[in-house]
């Protein structure tokens, strides 16, 4: 767990697994990336989103903050 805190600390996107299956996905909170984040998978949340998906969603919020 400490090992996923870091990496989300370093504003990267954590995925906790079970049986090697993601089954959660931990992100930043500090900042407007969250709610950007949040609005994203919200506007798929009939869809499912495989990780490198949601990877890809969260560097790209990421780009656009750091801009």
């Amino acid at each position: 767990m400490a090992e996923a805190l870091a990496e989300v600390e370093a504003g990267q996107i954590s995925y906790l697994t079970r049986d090697g299956q993601p089954v959660a996905a931990l992100v930043s909170i500090d900042d407007q990336a969250h709610d950007a984040m949040a609005a994203a998978l919200d506007a798929r949340k009939h869809e499912d989103i495989p990780p490198e998906t949601v990877r890809a969603i969260w560097d790209a919020i990421m780009t656009s903050d750091n801009a």
